[in-house]
């Protein structure tokens, strides 16, 4: 009953009611969260520490535990949290929703590269790492530069370039490469690349075979997402990999997330 009421505040009550309720109840469970609304469309959470930003209120809840647990938590999930960095080795992300990983990320110095396509979360995005700066690109990445129909259905971070069900609504957005990216912006070398593509896995590494070897691992989520069939992208990024002198390293069965590394890369 309790979970019901929740569920209905959290889907229909406005702010004035939704944000108070929310801050006594993580007062009366002795959270230090705090929730506010900075700017139309996006709330802020702090936890006495640190700030973060979603425009999503089903996805608040995750971090009135605690924001770095919250990010670290995701890192371990994507198997990149065991990999040896040093200060200033570049992290690329697609599908970086609210920055979550670039938030750990900045936590241990590293310099942060984020995709995402989703205007609001691209926007909590450069909230939460580029102190608001118009930072995250906003292409999908893909195997070529074009214009492709966006799937979006962002409450459940599911939105993709290949057709989906179910669609919150349906637009055009720009795409690039990583091979694109990667050389107008001049890098030389990436310790990690994060995928997370909504099944369209395959594409983005089509679109970064002149850029594999100069990326150290690569932490894919291959779960079945891929389109109105569901499949998984295992095979097809397995393939890819393979023959650019990748292996597995680690796997996470759960999100079936995949750890690639190049096999000449220091560990």
């Amino acid at each position: 009953m309790l979970k019901k009421i929740q569920d209905f505040i959290i889907a229909y009550a406005p702010d004035e009611i939704f944000i108070p309720l929310m801050n006594v109840n993580n007062k009366i469970k002795q959270r230090n969260a705090v929730l506010q609304k900075p700017e139309k469309g996006i709330y802020s959470v702090s936890d006495g520490m640190d700030v973060i930003h979603s425009g999503r209120r089903i996805r608040l809840g995750r971090y009135f535990f605690g924001i770095q647990k919250q990010c670290a938590t995701l890192a371990k999930e994507y198997i990149i949290a065991g990999i040896d960095y040093k200060a200033g080795d570049i992290i690329i992300d697609c599908g970086a929703n609210n920055g979550e990983i670039g938030v750990w990320a900045n936590s241990k110095n590293l310099t942060y590269h984020a995709f995402e396509p989703e205007e609001l979360e691209a926007r909590c995005c450069d909230l939460n790492n580029y102190g608001g700066q118009k930072k995250t690109n906003r292409e999908g990445l893909w195997h070529e530069k074009t214009t492709l129909k966006w799937y979006s259905k962002p409450d459940t971070a599911d939105s993709s370039l290949i057709e989906i069900d179910e669609t919150d609504h349906v637009c055009s957005i720009e795409t690039t490469t990583l091979d694109d990216f990667v050389r107008e912006q001049n890098i030389e070398h990436i310790r990690l690349f994060k995928l997370e593509a909504e099944g369209a896995e395959p594409e983005v590494l089509r679109g970064a075979l002149n850029t594999l070897d100069k990326i150290d691992y690569i932490a894919i989520d291959c779960g079945y997402e891929r389109g109105t069939a569901k499949t998984h992208t295992f095979i097809d990024v397995y393939n890819i990999l393979k023959k650019h002198n990748f292996e597995i390293v680690s796997a996470e069965f759960k999100r079936v997330v995949f750890l690639f590394k190049r096999t000449d890369a220091k560990p």
